[in-house]
């Protein structure tokens, strides 16, 4: 986890389609729903380097990380 001890709710759309290419270059589709597609989503999101507190206002990312950097800090001690 980019954020251990840290659970903020992203919305995500309950269904999603997808194109994508495998290693020989072929595309293929892909669909997912509930779970599924959140995975997706989430795995789309690491592959841009956004990370879920992108997904969030100022404040909630602030408090997130705030709390981040007292868990870091409980594990340092």
């Amino acid at each position: 986890l980019s954020f251990p001890g840290v659970f903020i709710p992203v919305r995500r759309p309950l269904k999603v389609r997808i194109r994508a290419y495998d290693l020989s270059g072929a595309e293929y589709e892909l669909e997912g729903d509930g779970l599924g597609a959140r995975a997706i989503l989430h795995e789309i999101d690491h592959l841009n380097g956004v990370v879920m507190v992108d997904h969030v206002s100022f404040l909630v990312r602030k408090r997130a990380l705030k709390k981040h950097q007292k868990n870091q800090q409980l594990l340092v001690d």
